[in-house]
């Protein structure tokens, strides 16, 4: 299998726990310290060598669209008023848009994070790995991105990868939580997946967050989800199914900080944590 190349980003949910700010400010637009964590997501894969992203996005939220645009206008402006600052912020964004080419699909009603992948078929090689990050999960590693970790276990095993962290075991209903067995300093194959279980119930500390290497083989089983009796088409239930016919998935247990931006608390303590770091 091909090297990863592509990532897709999925931007289309509609951020309920965030109302009435996300009704006007769309959920990847909320800051992380100086930055919104759509760029931070932007700069993983930029910083981990992929070449392509593709976001899937609301159809009335285009905002992602214009914010990575170039925009000679302004940045005419910019050198013509001698904003150095400025100028080196947007060059900072720039840089991104040299190395990176965007394309977009859009989700126009909500029906699962898997229906959202789905949506991108058409523009992912079907004899590759593809990056899949969700903008509520935020790694710290200045060292070597999360996302990087991820593609080079991908590149020796070229089966879907999760990234896990681990979580205090009171804390786990809040999250998907694998079993798994322990084959490589932080690599486990995937026996069991189970979503939200109660604490007493979980099969181990070790809970999925957002950001993955899927396979084609993960798609074909999105695919069959999608004429499934359910509404919703998950990323989860896939693996669930893969894991119930003996499919192998790995997950690697990164370096770095987990930044939690799913709900106002986790959002407000991951700003606290970020910020710290910035005014060092």
């Amino acid at each position: 299998m091909a090297k990863v190349k592509k990532a897709i980003i999925l931007v289309a949910g509609l951020a309920t726990r965030f109302l009435p700010y996300s009704r006007v400010v769309p959920k990847e637009f909320f800051p992380l310290g100086d930055r919104p964590l759509i760029e931070h997501l932007v700069e993983e894969v930029y910083l981990s060598g992929l070449k392509e992203i593709i976001f899937v996005l609301n159809p009335a939220r285009r905002h992602v669209i214009e914010y990575f645009q170039e925009d000679k206008t302004l940045e005419r402006k910019l050198r013509e008023k001698k904003f150095k600052k400025a100028i080196a912020d947007y060059q900072r964004l720039k840089k991104f848009l040299k190395r990176l080419s965007f394309s977009y699909v859009f989700q126009e009603i909500p029906l699962g994070d898997g229906d959202a992948i789905l949506k991108t078929e058409n523009l992912i090689n079907r004899e590759e790995g593809v990056a899949v990050l969700f903008c509520d999960d935020i790694v710290y590693a200045p060292k070597r991105p999360a996302l990087k970790q991820l593609v080079s276990v991908f590149q020796k095993k070229k089966r879907p990868i999760m990234a896990l962290a681990k979580v205090k075991r009171e804390k786990l209903s809040s999250y998907g939580v694998i079993k798994g067995r322990k084959v490589e300093r932080r690599l486990y194959r995937v026996d069991k997946f189970v979503e939200k279980p109660r604490p007493e119930e979980a099969p181990s500390n070790l809970a999925v967050v957002g950001k993955y290497i899927i396979t084609p083989e993960v798609l074909n089983y999105l695919k069959l989800l999608k004429y499934s009796p359910s509404k919703e088409v998950r990323l989860g239930f896939a693996f669930e199914k893969m894991l119930e016919d003996n499919k192998e998935i790995f997950g690697y247990r990164f370096q770095g900080t987990w930044l939690e931006c799913g709900t106002r608390e986790k959002w407000l303590h991951s700003n606290l944590f970020y910020t710290k770091k910035l005014l060092k």
